[in-house]
């Protein structure tokens, strides 16, 4: 692969139309990104939060966990699901009847046809572009709100990046089936700025900015647990080819399910980190169950107490 190939997926926000691609969600991106980044890169420059800058700093730290393609292949798979499930549940009831017999499949009902593959459903790209432009909101509320923001330095310029950095812990704990919930409890959330500063979210408690490389190994080893494909880093250390054979089966990932019954079905979409690999057994506990805090007791003891906006 090339150099340009990696952290990038091409034509994320794009679908096809009968005239071509559209790509009109792609420059309302770029527009946004337009409007964000300076205030990252003052962030960065000054090595500071200003309360101006929250807004537009955790709005990108909201797109940035939506615009990545384990949350598309997620959103997609469960349309399909719902919408094949729906068909399942018309066909049950007698709604497809008066079509008559598909040519060429006698005796064979619309949901035969779905189970042995003749038919296929195909969702539009379209419907992870409406769920982006939701779930920003959402998760941007919920950022500004709940949450406090510092910063955390690495004098050595030891902060990684992966393929989905945005990530949400509560340190010491896996979640299992039911996914990650963002905010509640302890929960803290990582954002690699540059190599030199990693943006940290502390539900419910505002933490001054401080200097750790404790805290940044911390939130580095989370980002290999949250990575699907690639991890960078300012320097090559033998450190990140150890994070990332240790992580290497486990990424963030979205999950649709759908549960059948006679009658009708129940279907969930969860997020969080699961194996990406399940076929093949796996021995040990959870990563997630191995996190700490970045934050230490004196710290906690301090902080300014935050009363989070529903």
């Amino acid at each position: 692969m090339t150099p340009e190939s990696i952290f990038k997926q091409k034509d994320l926000y794009s679908y096809e139309i009968p005239e071509g691609v559209d790509t009109q969600f792609e420059e309302l991106i770029t527009k946004f990104e337009n409007e964000t980044f300076p205030s990252i890169a003052r962030t960065i420059q000054n090595g500071r939060i200003y309360y101006e800058d929250i807004a537009r700093i955790t709005g990108y730290v909201a797109l940035s966990r939506i615009r990545n393609p384990a949350v598309q292949a997620g959103i997609i798979e469960n349309r399909r699901q719902h919408t094949q499930t729906a068909t399942r549940l018309m066909d049950q009831h007698g709604k497809f009847d008066e079509i008559g017999p598909m040519p060429g499949f006698p005796g064979k009902t619309i949901t035969d046809l779905i189970t042995e593959g003749v038919i296929s459903i195909d969702i539009n790209n379209v419907v992870y572009l409406q769920a982006v432009a939701g779930m920003v909101e959402t998760t941007q509320r919920v950022l500004g709100s709940g949450f406090g923001w510092c910063l955390v330095k690495s004098p050595r310029r030891r902060v990684i990046l992966s393929d989905h950095p945005m990530t949400i812990v509560h340190p010491g704990k896996d979640f299992g089936a039911y996914g990650i919930p963002m905010g509640g409890g302890a929960c803290e959330i990582g954002f690699p700025l540059s190599k030199d500063y990693y943006l940290l979210g502390v539900w419910g408690l505002q933490i001054d900015d401080f200097v750790s490389e404790d805290a940044v190994d911390e939130l580095n080893k989370r980002q290999a647990i949250f990575a699907n494909r690639h991890i960078a880093a300012y320097e090559r250390r033998r450190q990140w080819m150890s994070l990332i054979q240790r992580y290497q089966h486990f990424g963030y990932q979205t999950v649709a399910n759908t549960f059948d019954m006679p009658s009708e079905a129940m279907q969930v979409i969860r997020t969080g980190v699961f194996r990406m690999d399940s076929s093949r057994d796996f021995k040990g506990s959870h990563p997630l169950l191995k996190t700490k805090s970045v934050i230490s007791k004196q710290q906690r003891r301090s902080a300014k107490t935050i009363l989070p906006q529903t």
